[in-house]
């Protein structure tokens, strides 16, 4: 392959890599603003917004696993370009390769395990807001319910927000380091 083809293949996958953190971003950031209109909600309107919210940790699975694929033919694009760069790029380029396998690995990990408890805490909040609706006439058990109910949505926004800075630190990674990285390439062979 040829030096401009390689430098074409990381310019696509580094462009579909930011698509995918960017969609990431968008829908954790959709998840956030769901889990605080579930807070204040009716419970009718809490368990619509509890399945949006389901329908939204799926997509970021998903987008999570798209980016993942391109952020692993990203380090080996930059692999193949260390073969063939001069010393000084080519150090940098395997320096880059391995700050994204460092963080794609943190981040899959620490993203797939908040994925998955949301998508159970999203499970139990509906529960509860079923609850909240069967006990209105016992204020008691009500209050205790929506006392659990509390608990468990802000639980589940740190989760969130957790995840949101992990899908920035992704996004930061790709766009500043890689992205300085590509267009000093694209300079070069210009």
């Amino acid at each position: 392959m040829t030096d401009v083809e390689e430098l074409k293949k990381l310019d696509q996958n580094l462009k579909k890599a930011i698509g995918q953190v960017g969609a990431e971003s968008k829908y954790a950031t959709e998840l956030e603003e769901d889990l605080k209109k579930i807070e204040t909600d009716e419970p009718d309107q809490a368990v619509k917004d509890v399945k949006k919210g389901i329908r939204l940790v799926n997509f970021l699975g998903r987008t999570n696993r798209y980016a993942d694929r391109y952020e692993k033919k990203l380090v080996k694009n930059l692999i193949a370009l260390a073969k063939i760069l001069p010393e000084n790029l080519k150090a940098e380029a395997l320096k880059l390769a391995n700050k994204i396998e460092i963080a794609d690995a943190k981040i899959t990990k620490e993203s797939s395990r908040y994925v998955g408890d949301i998508r159970q805490e999203l499970g139990k909040i509906s529960t509860y807001e079923h609850l909240v609706e069967r006990y209105k006439d016992d204020p008691n058990k009500e209050a205790q319910v929506r006392q659990k109910l509390t608990a468990l949505i802000q639980a589940t926004e740190k989760a969130v927000a957790d995840l949101v800075r992990w899908i920035n630190m992704a996004q930061i990674i790709l766009s500043k380091n890689i992205q300085g990285f590509d267009d000093e390439l694209k300079k070069l062979a210009a």
